[in-house]
């Protein structure tokens, strides 16, 4: 995450406890700004997957997150799915995809001197199919 987002939070990429800031899948909200994106970073390379999919305001919640359903990665809001991206990937040169990548949640929050920024929980969970 770079200086310029208040709040970001998702999965990156790890190996050996280490994390890797290199490749990512964050949901971002930047600075001055009242949206919130899913952004994709592979090799220090980033993409917005989903843009604007909410407008944050002051004193609301929203639930957000994201599930990878072993083809696709389905992006939810409020527990409605409103975004689909097809076929993600997470490394260099696209070569992990997301059941191969080692993935660690992460979170940061650096609010800028005019925001607050407060959270309340954070999931996350690994499907096990036995």
């Amino acid at each position: 995450a770079s200086a310029t987002q208040v709040v970001s939070f998702g999965l990156t990429k790890s190996s050996g406890g280490t994390l890797a800031t290199t490749d990512s899948l964050l949901f971002v909200k930047p600075a001055g700004s009242t949206a919130l994106d899913l952004v994709s970073t592979v090799a220090s390379t980033s993409t917005t997957l989903v843009n604007d999919m909410v407008t944050l305001a002051s004193g609301t919640y929203v639930d957000v997150g994201f599930r990878y359903n072993g083809t696709d990665l389905e992006v939810f809001l409020n527990d409605v799915m409103v975004a689909r991206v097809a076929s993600p990937s997470i490394g260099s040169a696209n070569t992990n995809t997301l059941t191969s990548a080692t993935m660690t949640p992460v979170f940061k929050i650096t609010p800028v001197a005019a925001e607050t920024v407060s959270v309340d929980y954070l999931l996350t969970a690994q499907e096990i199919i036995r």
